[in-house]
């Protein structure tokens, strides 16, 4: 796959995450849609994740949040049977919409802590409702 120079996956610290989380980002885009807002949050995306550790990512949908989280779980499936480099990975992917991504218990947390793979309309209005209500 080709890298762009504004590729947010490489800032991730642990290049060894970049592989698997551009294949869970292109299966999301293909299956969900490509006006998804995607962060990545959790050890990988403060570099301090280890063999045991998931990807975690925090989607949000315009609506139909649940068939979104149906795809989401089949990718999960998927990426935990495919190798990359030999090795393979877990991922944790949270579907919300726009709607209700707030009412999420850990929303403030994700969006301070987290890399924003995508960015949307819906995330950003999340984020904006975020600032609004005093949280990051």
């Amino acid at each position: 796959m080709l890298v762009k120079a504004d590729d947010p996956v490489t800032t991730i610290p642990q290049s060894e995450y970049h592989a698997p989380i551009r294949a869970i980002l292109t299966d999301l885009e293909e299956r969900i849609g490509d006006d998804i807002g995607v962060v990545l949050f959790g050890s990988v995306a403060r570099g301090t994740a280890d063999r045991t550790s998931d990807i975690d990512l925090f989607v949000v949908v315009e609506e139909d949040r649940m068939q979104a989280q149906r795809e989401a779980h089949t990718i999960e499936q998927e990426i935990a049977d495919e190798q990359f480099d030999g090795d393979r990975y877990e991922a944790h992917i949270i579907v919300e919409a726009k709607g209700s991504a707030g009412n999420h218990d850990r929303t403030s947390e994700i969006l301070a802590e987290g890399v924003t793979l995508r960015d949307s309309p819906a995330l950003n209005a999340v984020k904006q409702e975020g600032f609004k209500n005093g949280t990051k």
